[in-house]
């Protein structure tokens, strides 16, 4: 090919041909209006759409930590299988987790933090300790 085959536009890639960047572009736009079809379609049906995600945060975080391990406890059922599970590897796991948590961020902590900290350790290590003597 000579230079004069290979044109360039702006947003193009070097030696693919003009037009070739933009394929992903009309992938995109495909996929925003099948979203836009799918929540119109929602709305007409009354269906809800899902709420809003809530604001990351810490405590989101270690909440979130904290019911992975009372799920892997047994503490409610599955929500895929319906089934009440226990997997203590799993349960320990998440607690570890939140323990690497609790050592990495000492000192850095609003009191709040801390304390959700530090009550959601507690409160399941003590319950992981009295399953695993069961």
């Amino acid at each position: 090919m000579s230079d004069e085959t290979k044109k360039e536009t702006p947003g193009s890639e070097a030696g693919k041909p003009e037009g070739a960047a933009d394929a992903g572009k009309h992938v995109d736009e495909g996929w925003k209006q099948e979203a836009r079809r799918d929540k119109e379609k929602l709305a007409k049906e009354g269906a809800r759409p899902r709420p809003a995600m809530p604001k990351p945060s810490f405590e989101l975080l270690v909440v979130s930590l904290a019911m992975q391990a009372r799920l892997a406890m047994g503490e409610f059922p599955n929500p895929v299988t319906r089934q009440q599970e226990v997997d203590l590897e799993s349960a320990k796991h998440a607690i570890d987790l939140l323990g690497v948590l609790e050592e990495k961020t000492k000192g850095n902590l609003a009191e709040g933090e801390k304390k959700v900290l530090d009550d959601a350790l507690y409160d399941l290590r003590m319950r992981y300790i009295a399953m695993s003597q069961v």
